[in-house]
């Protein structure tokens, strides 16, 4: 499982982020997994925002945050956690990207 996106967001613009998930470097297929969701952690170490990902195609989720959403972070440090629940495996993989957001 990958996370990839923007390192430096500016407060009030939009920011996507990549979600990638692979079995053995192939896309894993996007009916195989129940939900991928992500978690949005701010600078002061407060959870800002959840939700779920979106699918873009098989091995490819999309987190795309508003310019509203990015308006409410402070300026600092950042992580994107993601979650990827498999229907096939009962271990759940998860990843994360760090970013800063700006003023």
């Amino acid at each position: 499982m990958q996370v990839s996106g923007p390192t430096r967001v500016t407060v009030g613009q939009a920011a996507d982020f990549s979600v990638k998930v692979t079995f053995k470097n192939q896309p894993y297929a996007a009916k195989d997994i129940d939900f991928v969701k992500f978690i949005l952690v701010d600078a002061t170490g407060n959870l800002a925002l959840s939700g779920n990902a979106t699918t873009v195609k098989d091995g490819e989720w999309a987190v795309k945050l508003t310019a509203d959403q990015t308006n409410k972070l402070a300026a600092g440090s950042n992580r994107l956690e993601a979650i990827a629940v498999s229907k096939l495996v009962a271990i759940p993989g998860s990843e994360s990207v760090q970013f800063v957001t700006i003023k």
